[in-house]
């Protein structure tokens, strides 16, 4: 059995607390995951961990997440038919082969992140101003798409280079994208 603490103690000892209506309290204690198992647990203790509360949280989103995506691809496309009209198609290619690549190379290993999708997400928007680039024949459209591409990896592809579980998602996707934008480009450019 514990001996009964006073509420004044705890606080002086810096533990947070909080007086519930019923005379009982509350603290909130910071413990190393690996002293975790060392707790002798009984009904007074509950160990919250924050990897599994965002875990429990995202699980509800991931779906309406799905959804978003799926919206957004379909306005892509719509979007692209009222300004492109026939040259939808080669506009589309820079929407759907990057995604298609980076979904291949997820496939493989065996996890989907939130974060994946919010990266796949900026995939979309980007590849639907490279298809638009590329539908105007110009002679500086390579050049943009080189610039765009560039600036996107600027921005989110060095990501890829992170420890940070959360940004190597975003990043590794961005990077694949660009990678799969670029040698579109290149095949394009040749035929």
């Amino acid at each position: 059995m514990y001996e009964q603490v006073d509420l004044d103690i705890a606080k002086q000892l810096g533990f947070e607390t909080k007086e519930l209506d019923d005379g009982r309290w509350l603290s909130l204690a910071y413990i190393d995951s690996t002293a975790i198992g060392d707790l002798s647990m009984d009904e007074d203790v509950t160990v919250l961990e924050a990897s599994k509360l965002l875990e429990r949280g995202v699980e509800g989103s991931l779906s309406q997440l799905l959804v978003i995506s799926a919206v957004t691809l379909l306005l892509i496309g719509t979007i692209l038919y009222i300004l492109l009209g026939n040259k939808m198609i080669r506009a589309l290619n820079y929407v759907l082969i990057p995604l298609g690549v980076i979904l291949f190379v997820l496939s493989f290993s065996g996890s989907l992140s939130i974060m994946h999708l919010f990266a796949m997400i900026i995939v979309m928007v980007a590849g639907i101003d490279y298809g638009i680039y590329m539908s105007h024949p110009k002679d500086q459209t390579d050049e943009a798409i080189y610039y765009a591409m560039l600036t996107t990896f600027a921005g989110f592809g060095v990501f890829v280079f992170s420890n940070i579980g959360a940004l190597h998602h975003i990043g590794s996707v961005i990077t694949l994208a660009i990678t799969a934008t670029f040698i579109l480009q290149r095949l394009q450019q040749r035929s």
